[in-house]
């Protein structure tokens, strides 16, 4: 029990016991004395404006031994107050739960353990079965070109379509291999470093500059800040949403693409806007899933798996992504990273 400016003046035997200090250490003293650094500042003014109102506080504190260890208690601080309603002291009720959450602790460093042995598994056979798969693939596409070279003039249309086809299957697998490999390396070589977003901007409209020719297109861009990131991760992001927007194109249209930027707090909020030919409010959910296609293959090219490296190369970030569309007016993604 303390008094209205927090000076302790009554505490039990097992609160001597839990933070190894005697009655007469604690009493006449602030919680102070216990305060293990922890917390930041505002967690404790979060604290006192709800008490100093007369409300109840609850949470979970970390405190500091007089051996200097941690201990965890659940908490309850209740205000006191006198007949008149006025707050006289706070009562603080406390659970020692520094076993289950040390028990947590251990669990969670497992489950991690766990989880980066199993990445690594699955890294690893993503890539031997990418290898392995790309073999097979092209002795098939060898021998349908070599078999279509020589007996061309006797077959017949069928025969003619039918080698066609497994070459062209035989090329679209092997680009689905490819860009389940380059999923499967986002993120493998993770070093923040200070990127210049107008900069890399810059050079991603460069690589794209006979796409943006070809498509008559014109792309307006924003002032961008400097953020920590990772550079090449942010270039394929930028590069995989700007040519989707230059891909999925209205025919009776010039593509136009604007990218702004707001600050929103501690978060940069991203947007890459086109009118083309927009998705339909069903599908908002399913474009970020991996291989999903919402247009036909003859129509537009893609293995429809770049929006799910988008979403990889975000959540890296701490950020999330989504799309507002709609058909025939166009898509805006957004997408946000953390400042």
């Amino acid at each position: 029990i303390t008094d209205r400016k927090g000076v302790i003046n009554y505490v039990n035997d097992q609160f001597c016991e839990v933070s190894q200090y005697s009655r007469e250490e604690l009493i006449g003293n602030t919680h102070a004395m216990i305060n293990s650094g922890f917390h930041d500042p505002e967690f404790f003014n979060n604290l006192w404006r709800t008490i100093s109102k007369g409300e109840m506080w609850e949470g979970e504190v970390v405190n500091r031994a007089k051996d200097g260890s941690l201990y965890y208690v659940q908490t309850i601080i209740l205000p006191l107050k006198n007949h008149d309603g006025v707050v006289e002291q706070y009562m603080a009720v406390r659970q020692d739960i520094t076993a289950r959450k040390r028990s947590e602790e251990l669990l969670r460093t497992d489950y991690i353990k766990k989880l980066e042995f199993k990445n690594k598994e699955l890294e690893q056979f993503v890539y031997i079965a990418s290898h392995d798969l790309q073999e097979p693939l092209r002795t098939i596409k060898s021998f349908s070109e070599l078999i279509n070279k020589k007996y061309s003039e006797g077959a017949d249309e069928v025969a003619k379509k039918g080698l066609g086809f497994i070459s062209e299957a035989a090329n679209r697998m092997s680009g689905l291999i490819k860009d389940l490999l380059d999923y499967s390396r986002i993120g493998k070589e993770r070093e923040l470093t200070l990127v210049n977003l107008n900069e890399l901007l810059g050079s991603v409209l460069t690589d794209l500059s006979a796409l943006i020719e070809q498509t008559d297109a014109t792309i307006t861009v924003a002032e961008l800040p400097e953020i920590k990131g990772y550079q090449t991760e942010l270039r394929l992001l930028f590069q995989n949403l700007l040519s989707n927007a230059l891909k999925f194109t209205d025919p009776e249209r010039k593509p136009v693409v604007e990218i702004n930027a707001v600050s929103e707090d501690d978060q940069l909020i991203v947007s890459v806007k086109d009118n083309g030919i927009g998705i339909s409010k069903e599908y908002l959910e399913r474009v970020f899933v991996m291989f999903q296609r919402l247009n036909h293959r003859n129509n537009y090219e893609g293995s429809g798996i770049g929006l799910s490296h988008c979403q990889k190369i975000v959540e890296m970030h701490q950020g999330k992504i989504w799309v507002e569309s709609e058909p025939g007016k166009g898509s805006t993604f957004y997408f946000t990273l953390k400042i």
